[in-house]
């Protein structure tokens, strides 16, 4: 089991002047926790315990801070580099601290993730294998640089300059890795090196293997080097309290959330006209029975419609149109809709580029329903999502609210789903019971 994990803390974050002026990017505070102890802790909670800090610019402060305030239930090591080496350059610094296995951060970047499942991956592997790169589909997978690996996980190439006209599958190199030591044969010890320009291209080239483990859905790394980027992470830390206080003080239910395509209209294929649209018998009525008992409904759905190029968005505004008139001749409102355009596969070549991308406010991510509720100053634990998939259970789950599958009870049980029922007309009739 991997226990020791290698933190890179090198970087000037000169993108973060003025704050990174007098204080190294990775104990810069966030939402008034300093970042690298965030990282730490989060390891710590899944069972590293050795760690060894790789400083750079103003690494004396990193010194200090951890002769000052020692974590509990870990011992740290800071290393400064007499000079810049790059991202992989320092690391033989540190040969003779180095477990056989260990893992490998960035200590400028936040991070949220279920970093034992990589370990995990990585120590289940044949023993050949030199790295196990953590990737994520690309919310700008045009200018990205990709990481091309194969239905078996196996690494086959790194894409830095994107042909013209060439398809390429969207992953995207998250820089979070698990190593085995003999990564040190691969770097050179008279100039800066990097993993991902250098370093990973170089074990390929020689025959080396790499295995790439897609991020975990609800996974979260980003990037905060420029005060944009921070805000973002900050607003995640927001929205992520609000999920657990929703969680964990669940009030009477008042809002749905409703999928619909297999929610509100039978799900036949992609709905591309107004007249592909069939309502499922009673499922309007179902939402004129909620409006009734004082429920406030929304729409949220995954339209990639858009991004594959099946229609635009007049087109699905008439759509959605026809179902809001059924479910208002009923006597129901849908109080605003949210829709997603987007869809993260790249390499098929059709569709409308700008929506072709990864994106939070596609389901299984919670966006959608953050926004809802931004919009509409909404209280998640009065909030159940309904629908008819993994994913509507999952982003709604992600969001922190109560959520209801529509379909068999043993999947919505697997799923962890808290209400399921056969239809969104059972669901009413469960929930409002003689009132329904």
């Amino acid at each position: 089991m991997i226990k020791q994990a290698v933190i890179l803390c090198g970087g000037k974050g000169t993108r973060l002047a003025p704050l990174t002026k007098n204080s190294p990017k990775p104990l810069l505070p966030v939402a008034g926790k300093v970042l690298l102890d965030r990282t730490i802790a989060m390891l710590v909670e899944q069972g590293f315990t050795d760690f060894i800090l790789m400083a750079g610019h103003l690494g004396e402060m990193i010194v200090e801070h951890y002769e000052e305030s020692p974590l509990t239930g870990a011992t740290v090591e800071v290393f400064i580099e007499p000079e810049p080496l790059g991202t992989a350059g320092a690391l033989p610094l540190v040969a003779d601290r180095l477990e056989d296995n260990f893992l490998l951060v960035y200590g400028d970047v936040f991070v949220d993730f279920d970093a034992r499942r990589l370990a995990d991956f990585h120590d289940a592997g044949d023993s050949d294998v030199v790295a196990s790169l953590l990737v994520r589909q690309s919310d700008h997978p045009w200018d990205s640089h990709l990481v091309d690996v194969n239905a078996d996980g196996e690494v086959q190439d790194f894409i830095f300059e994107q042909e013209e006209g060439r398809l390429y599958k969207n992953y995207g190199n998250v820089a979070i890795y698990a190593c085995n030591k003999k990564i040190l044969d691969y770097i050179p010890r008279d100039k800066p090196s990097d993993y991902g320009r250098n370093i990973f291209p170089a074990i390929l080239q020689t025959q080396g293997r790499l295995r790439g483990l897609e991020l975990e859905v609800g996974g979260f790394v980003r990037d905060m080097g420029t005060p944009d980027r921070l805000a973002l992470v900050e607003n995640y830390l927001k929205r992520k309290e609000r999920s657990r206080a929703a969680r964990e003080n669940p009030r009477t239910l008042k809002v749905a959330f409703l999928d619909r395509d297999g929610t509100l209209n039978y799900e036949r294929g992609l709905i591309d006209t107004p007249e592909k649209i069939e309502m499922i018998p009673e499922a309007a009525e179902a939402v004129g029975k909620l409006c009734a008992a004082g429920w406030t409904c929304y729409l949220i759905t995954n339209q990639p419609v858009i991004a594959r190029g099946l229609c635009d968005v007049p087109t699905l505004e008439a759509i959605n149109e026809k179902v809001t008139a059924v479910i208002e001749a009923a006597g129901g409102k849908i109080e605003q809709i949210y829709y997603s355009p987007f869809h993260p596969e790249t390499h098929h070549g059709d569709g409308v580029k700008e929506f072709r991308r990864a994106s939070d406010c596609r389901k299984p991510g919670s966006g959608m329903l953050y926004q809802a509720e931004e919009d509409h100053h909404l209280d998640l634990a009065e909030v159940v999502m309904i629908g008819d998939t993994w994913r509507d259970i999952v982003a709604g789950q992600g969001a922190g609210v109560r959520t209801c599958y529509l379909g068999e009870k043993e999947e919505g049980q697997a799923l962890k789903a808290d209400f399921c029922a056969r239809s969104l007309a059972d669901f009413v009739k469960q929930t409002l019971g003689d009132h329904a």
